[in-house]
């Protein structure tokens, strides 16, 4: 039997470049999990107060041509969308662009709404989506193009904030607070992760 006396660090305790070395190691899984729910649940929260009712959202990104986000579901005017928006988000003029496209597409005597369905594609951004706008009191559709287009920017608004998230999750802040919330503790020399007591 031979008793082997080991060196075990924590995060703080590695140099500068151990510590890059750990994060490089940590970012490879840092995003194997569900990190876009929170995304997810903020654009279905928003999508409401817009009149947007989302069924569901795909994605893919962030590096490649095709990459984006669209989603299914449908749109029905909501009356109280400024106020509600304003009181959710009131620093967001993106959204409140939006808002108002949809707003403004609307008229006293005809209300509009969409059904948005997904294309046979295998790609996921704005554009795999068919958008069928149609008078609410006798469900004829009509052409207009003013509701489509908003509904694609806030596809591309969340998009952007898939991304945002993502590059968070990727950042060399997010990687350590991982690091450091599981207390993680490294044996010298190759740097593994110290299961011990």
């Amino acid at each position: 039997m031979r008793i082997i006396a080991l060196k075990v660090y924590k995060y703080d305790e590695l140099s500068l470049k151990n510590q890059e070395k750990i994060r490089d190691r940590f970012r490879e899984t840092q995003c194997e999990y569900d990190w876009w729910e929170f995304v997810y649940e903020d654009a279905t929260t928003i999508g409401k107060i817009l009149g947007i009712a989302i069924e569901d959202i795909y994605f893919s990104g962030f590096a490649s041509q095709g990459d984006g986000c669209c989603f299914i579901g449908s749109y029905e005017f909501n009356p109280n969308w400024e106020k509600d928006l304003k009181a959710y988000a009131p620093q967001d003029e993106q959204l409140h662009e939006i808002g108002s496209a949809l707003a403004d597409c609307q008229s006293g005597d005809v209300l509009l709404e969409a059904k948005i369905t997904k294309a046979d594609h295998h790609y996921s951004h704005e554009g795999t989506v068919h958008i069928d706008v149609y008078d609410s009191e006798d469900s004829h559709e009509v052409d207009d193009p003013g509701i489509s287009e908003a509904l694609r920017d806030f596809m591309r608004w969340i998009y952007k904030q898939l991304e945002a998230e993502y590059e968070y999750q990727m950042s060399d802040e997010a990687v350590e607070e991982t690091i450091k919330a599981n207390e993680y503790e490294f044996c010298e020399g190759d740097l593994k992760i110290w299961h011990g007591e």
